[in-house]
């Protein structure tokens, strides 16, 4: 098939197809590194699983399993210059909280930034939460800047701004959700010779570091919450060099925190 033969998309012109592409796989590698989030954080977040989409067209899709829920998430992206749009989806069956599905949409609404998202639909099974962001570096002049310069300054902004924001609204829901007992989860007292920090639960599944404090010389103690074991965690924590004499992990029965 000759060039000229070859199937394009209308409209949309190679040099900003190139830089969809470009922009999203930059947002893809940011998105990983995006594990943790100040003191309250969670480890282990289960990946973001990039799915088909119009990438040539600006469309960004990914969904991921959220611990104790049984249906798959997803959050997608609308690059459009001026209405960049990014849209959280949630199983109703998620929403079912002791407080009702109500009072939970409106907390998630409301969870990235402390104001109301644009819209918030419930379809069948799901309900969006739809995000929509006109100002820098969303705005056409920016992204033109950043179109004409893949690789300079407001390119990476873009890129790093896409990747707080889907990551912020992923790890966001999964917060509230935990706050709610959606999330089977138990909680531990940790036991060591320094405070554990929000990395050190990266790989513990659904790893949760609530606090850490020095109760005297090198020793710590440290409240997290996982889906595991106290010898689970003893492993994990042994195995990723934290040190204690001796090193323990306690379940507490009851919550305080």
């Amino acid at each position: 098939m000759s060039d000229a033969a070859k199937p394009t998309t209308p409209g949309i012109s190679e040099p900003l197809r190139n830089f969809y592409a470009h922009l999203f796989e930059a947002m893809e590698i940011l998105i990983g590194e995006h594990q943790s989030f100040g003191n309250w954080a969670v480890g282990g977040i289960p990946d973001l699983r990039p799915q088909k989409a119009q990438k040539s067209l600006g469309l960004w899709y990914a969904d991921g399993a959220i611990p104790g829920i049984a249906v798959p998430a997803a959050v997608s992206l609308a690059l459009v210059p001026g209405d960049t749009r990014v849209g959280l989806f949630l199983p109703c069956a998620a929403l079912q909280g002791k407080n009702g599905i109500t009072w939970l949409e409106d907390v998630l609404a409301q969870s990235f930034n402390g104001e109301r998202c644009s819209i918030v639909r419930r379809d069948a099974n799901q309900v969006l939460f739809d995000y929509h962001f006109s100002g820098e570096p969303f705005d056409p002049a920016s992204l033109h800047a950043a179109m004409l310069e893949p690789d300079g300054p407001m390119a990476q902004i873009l890129a790093q701004r896409l990747a707080y924001t889907v990551s912020t609204l992923w790890v966001n829901a999964i917060r509230v959700l935990y706050a709610d007992g959606k999330v089977g989860s138990d909680d531990f007292l940790v036991r060591s010779m320094r405070p554990l920090a929000p990395d050190d639960l990266r790989d513990l599944p659904s790893g949760v570091l609530v606090q850490s404090n020095e109760i005297g010389d090198r020793v710590y103690v440290s409240y997290i919450r996982a889906q595991a074991t106290e010898a689970q965690i003893l492993d994990y924590l042994r195995k990723i060099g934290v040190a204690g004499d001796p090193l323990t992990v306690e379940r507490l029965e009851e919550s305080a925190l």
